[in-house]
C-alpha cells in the first residue's frame, strides 16, 4: 500500500506545512512506501490523484493535508477507483466533515491516520461535481462567501469569520424564490432563507445545521428554512448552531426537511451555491446520493458518531 499525502499550502495560512515533519517522523519508525505532494494551484489536486490512481489497482491512500475543500479535489479525483482510500488530516479553518465523527482530534495524528481502517461513505453529485460534506444555498453561502474574505484579516480567524460573515449578511437584502422537486414525485416552492443538502452534520466551521445527517445511510438531508425576520433569525442562531433548531422548526412550518435520494432545484436569477465550501452560481441543481462511493480512512480511536 502507497500513502499520498496532499498538502494544500493555501489553507489554514500554511498549516498544512507543519505536517511534513511529522509524516516523514511516522514513516521513519514504521517504513512504508509514501509520497508528499504540495499543490501548486486550484484544480491540480484533482489532477495528480486522478492521475496517480490510474496509472496503477494497487491499494492506494490519498490524505488530504488542508480544510474541507481540499478534501473535496481529493474525492473528485478518487471517485470511480475502488482499490484508492481517501482521509483527511485537518489543516483549513472549518474542517467541518470530521465533526460527524467521535473523536475527531486522532484525525490530526499522522500515526493514527496511517494505523486507521477504511469504510464506504456516501458522496453527493451536483450537476457534473461531487461533495462529501455539504451544499449550502442562500444565507449560510453568502455567509460563507464573506468569510472567505474576512479571514484574510488577522483577528477574524476559523470560525470566528464565518460568524462576522453571518452578521455581515444582515445589511443585505435576504431570501431567495426557489423551486424544488423531490424523488420525482413531490414539489414545492417560495421564498428561503437558506437551504442545506447535507451528508454530513456541520458547516460554517462548527454550525450544526443538518443534525439528522449520516454520511452512508444513502439519503440526503435538505432541510430549507422559508424567509422569517432577521430578529426572529438572531434569536434562532443559538438552536442552529446547536443542532436544535430542527424539530421545532418543522412542526411551526418554518422549516420544510426531507431525505431523499435525488432533488431538483430552480432559480430565476443566478445564485451562489457553496460544495464543500467552494463557492459557485447555478441556476438549475440536480443532486443526487452516490450510496458507498468511496472509502474513507477513519484514524485508529475515530468511529462514526451514531446520533
Amino acid at each position: 500500500m502507497h500513502h499520498y499525502f496532499i498538502l494544500n499550502p493555501a489553507a489554514g495560512q500554511g498549516r498544512a506545512l507543519d505536517y511534513i515533519p511529522l509524516i516523514q517522523q511516522c514513516f521513519s519508525a514504521a517504513p512504508a512506501p509514501y509520497t508528499i505532494y504540495t499543490s501548486t494551484g486550484v484544480g491540480d489536486i484533482t489532477a495528480y490523484v486522478r492521475k496517480i490512481s490510474s496509472e496503477t489497482k494497487e491499494e492506494l491512500r490519498f490524505y488530504a493535508c488542508g480544510g474541507d475543500g481540499t478534501l473535496n479535489e481529493v474525492i473528485c479525483g478518487a471517485v470511480g477507483h475502488p482499490h484508492v482510500s481517501v482521509g483527511i488530516i485537518p489543516a483549513g479553518t472549518g474542517n467541518d466533515f470530521i465533526r460527524s465523527f467521535q473523536n475527531p482530534e486522532f484525525f490530526r495524528h499522522v500515526h493514527a491516520q496511517v494505523a486507521g481502517s477504511s469504510f464506504p461513505i456516501d458522496l453527493i453529485r451536483v450537476n457534473e461535481q461531487y461533495a462529501i460534506n455539504m451544499i449550502n444555498i442562500g444565507f449560510d453561502c453568502n455567509a460563507a462567501l464573506a468569510a472567505s474574505q474576512l479571514k484574510k484579516k488577522p483577528f477574524l480567524k476559523g470560525p470566528l469569520a464565518y460568524i462576522a460573515g453571518v452578521l455581515q449578511q444582515f445589511c443585505h437584502k435576504l431570501g431567495s424564490s426557489l423551486q424544488f422537486e423531490i424523488d420525482d414525485h413531490e414539489t414545492f416552492s417560495g421564498d428561503f432563507l437558506l437551504c442545506t443538502i447535507a451528508n454530513g452534520r456541520f458547516c460554517g466551521g462548527g454550525f450544526q445545521s443538518s443534525p439528522q445527517a449520516h454520511p452512508n445511510d444513502g439519503l440526503l438531508d435538505l432541510a430549507a428554512v422559508r424567509l422569517l425576520p432577521r430578529l426572529r433569525f438572531i434569536s434562532l442562531l443559538p438552536s442552529y448552531h446547536s443542532g436544535r433548531y430542527l424539530a421545532p422548526q418543522i412542526q411551526s412550518g418554518l422549516v420544510t426537511y426531507r431525505q431523499c435520494r435525488q432533488l431538483s432545484l430552480l432559480s430565476a436569477i443566478p445564485l451562489h451555491v457553496c460544495i464543500d465550501g467552494e463557492i459557485s452560481s447555478f441556476t438549475s441543481l440536480h443532486i443526487e446520493i452516490c450510496p458507498q462511493a468511496l472509502r474513507f480512512i477513519l484514524p485508529y480511536g475515530s468511529v462514526l458518531d451514531s446520533r
